[in-house]
């Protein structure tokens, strides 16, 4: 899967842009009540995507029944819903009030993919995930070192230039110019 076939499934074409774009604006409760990061994330997404400027031409924010009105596809309003949650994910903070309007607006539409639910569980422990990973990388680093102690530095020099592509002769003619 393409990253086209990716920005199509999760943001609107530029006919559905006003239209989504509006829906997410009034779950978040409009432009200025948005957090710092989530109105930076919407205005240049308007802007490099679709050439809206929010700032000149803001749109005003709408509920899901006026949404509904506008009859979007099944496409549109799951890519609305898709929008709400990376918004709503792009400040960093899981606000439970904003997480719940994301949930009641996915329900209103007829949308509720377990993408909602998935990634504010992913956000909620990305810092656990996050140490996890570092303990591995630091895990693997002690390792190591723990193998060139021990005599094993043409396995650890052989497995090192592997991963950028290099092919060691491991033949014991060629051992001993190691």
């Amino acid at each position: 899967c393409g990253v086209a076939s990716v920005g199509s499934v999760l943001l609107p074409d530029d006919a559905d842009a006003r239209l989504v774009l509006g829906a997410v604006l009034g779950v978040v409760g409009g432009l200025d009540a948005c957090p710092d990061v989530q109105r930076e994330v919407l205005v240049e997404l308007a802007q490099i995507l679709y050439g809206i400027d929010l700032h000149d031409d803001p749109l005003v924010g709408f509920d899901a029944a006026t949404f509904l009105a506008a009859e979007p596809s099944a496409a549109v309003r799951e890519q609305a819903v898709n929008l709400l949650v990376l918004t709503e994910l792009s400040d960093g903070e899981l606000d439970t009030a904003e997480a719940a309007a994301v949930a009641r607006f996915a329900d209103a539409v007829g949308i509720h993919s377990n993408f909602v639910d998935d990634a504010r569980l992913l956000a909620a422990n990305h810092v656990a995930l996050l140490y996890a990973d570092l303990q591995r990388q630091s895990w693997y680093a002690q390792e190591t070192v723990n193998e060139i102690r021990h005599g094993h530095i043409l396995r650890v020099l052989g497995s090192k230039l592997a991963y950028v592509g290099v092919r060691v002769d491991r033949s014991e003619e060629h051992t001993s110019e190691l």
